[in-house]
């Protein structure tokens, strides 16, 4: 009976809460901000996945190379985005299927096996019930949450705090488009990253000097190492969906630091894996579904330099990958 109370009181005042940031992951409350529901300003082109794309994809420069408006691309990744963070968005916001034509979504074999982090809490928020069912990992866990959400909703009284202010203070206001990312990729307008107009870039990401291939290699591919289907099976839904809207979808990888491609030569077993996992993803290319695999930046004309850590992009590496992704769907 709480549970099915619960429920119907989220029902009714679930929208209020949700922008109050009560139920909302607060990185999928900050793209939505971006999400228009008006039929005269198309948006046409969508960028899912990451923080990767959050930062390689700059909406201004994608929009420059395909000859649209600025309004119709936008960067909606959030961090530790895949296709399931997509398909909520896309069930959050019917409307976008209706003027999609092009979405792109970054992948990387992490997305895809045990070297995953534990299920986010945004999943125990958006997920259905057939997704919780079939969840990579925590089935029971998640599945037991759907009837009393004992996770999703848990709170601190600071959240509770928070919460009130936001309900009380106009926080529900969805700002202009234009203005909800201040700096093209970060969401500095509900992040507080400090960041400049000037080189779209957040001011205080600098490259990683420390930064250890072999350590990251062997964490996205070394043993313990096992396939998640449901990851799969979650991609599969999208690619169904955006079919079904007829929107192509580009599954792209970001360049990635060259010594990470040097380590993998040189390790036979997890060079067969990351070549198994491409494969995979290259099994997709159809009709509706181009695939675009970039390793090492001097491909697409840039350098180890002009990346902030493993795969993270700066402003220049942004501009002309987003360019370069404009080709591809083309």
């Amino acid at each position: 009976m709480l549970s099915g109370a619960f429920r119907i009181g989220l029902s009714l005042f679930g929208d209020a809460l949700s922008r109050a940031d009560w139920i909302d992951d607060e990185q999928i409350y900050s793209v939505e901000q971006q999400i228009l529901d008006d039929p005269q300003r198309p948006q046409r082109f969508l960028a899912f996945g990451s923080s990767r794309s959050q930062y390689a994809i700059q909406p201004a420069a994608l929009a420059d190379a395909l000859g649209v408006a600025g309004h119709e691309a936008v960067n909606l990744a959030v961090v530790s985005g895949s296709a399931w963070e997509a398909s909520v968005l896309l069930r959050r916001h019917p409307q976008l299927l209706t003027s999609v034509e092009i979405a792109w979504l970054d992948v990387a074999p992490w997305q895809f096996t045990r070297a995953e982090r534990g299920l986010m809490r945004r999943f125990y928020q958006h997920a259905n019930l057939a997704e919780r069912i079939d969840a990579p990992q925590q089935r029971v866990r998640s599945t037991l949450d759907w009837f009393w959400p004992f996770v999703a909703q848990r709170r601190s009284v600071v959240d509770w705090s928070h919460a009130f202010v936001g309900l009380t203070n106009g926080h529900d206001e969805v700002p202009p488009a234009t203005e909800a990312f201040a700096c093209g990729r970060m969401g500095a307008t509900r992040s507080g990253v400090a960041c400049s107009e000037e080189d779209d870039r957040a001011m205080s990401a600098q490259p990683d000097r420390g930064f250890d291939p072999e350590r990251f290699a062997a964490f996205m591919l070394s043993d313990p190492y096992e396939i998640r289907e449901a990851r799969y099976r979650q991609l599969d839904q999208l690619v169904e969906t955006l079919s079904a809207a007829g929107a192509i979808l580009v599954l792209h990888q970001p360049p990635m630091r060259s010594d990470l491609f040097d380590w993998l030569d040189s390790h036979r077993l997890e060079r067969e894996r990351y070549t198994a996992f491409l494969e995979r993803i290259r099994a997709y290319r159809s009709e509706g579904v181009r695939v675009e695999i970039v390793e090492r930046p001097e491909r697409i004309g840039l350098r180890d330099e002009d990346l902030l850590d493993y795969g993270h992009l700066g402003s220049r590496a942004a501009s002309v990958y987003s360019r370069h992704l404009a080709r591809v769907a083309m």
